[in-house]
């Protein structure tokens, strides 16, 4: 008997609304175009462009430098939860700032 290979679906992107720690930045569906377009040139996204460390990394700088609503408990956020937490927080950032473009 043959195993038939299947295939992995990706699991459906998070809502930002619903990660914790949402409520400690700006919601990127409030940013004017122009402004999410700054975002995703300074962390260096490009259309159809693999999302890697490197461009997260950039797009936590941006956030922290002009769109947090909450420094104080993204710090704390940060300390208590982590650095994983932190990165699916701009992770599920990043996905609702592309919308469908991902």
């Amino acid at each position: 008997m043959v195993a038939k290979k299947t295939e992995e679906q990706a699991p459906a992107p998070v809502e930002f609304s619903e990660v914790e720690g949402h409520d400690l930045i700006v919601d990127p569906r409030t940013l004017l175009p122009s402004q999410a377009m700054r975002l995703l040139a300074a962390a260096g996204i490009e259309p159809g462009g693999d999302v890697t460390l490197d461009v997260v990394q950039r797009m936590m700088e941006e956030i922290e430098e002009s769109f947090l609503v909450d420094a104080e408990g993204y710090t704390e956020f940060y300390r208590k939860r982590g650095l994983g937490k932190v990165i699916e927080l701009v992770g599920a950032f990043l996905g609702e700032l592309l919308g469908d473009e991902t």
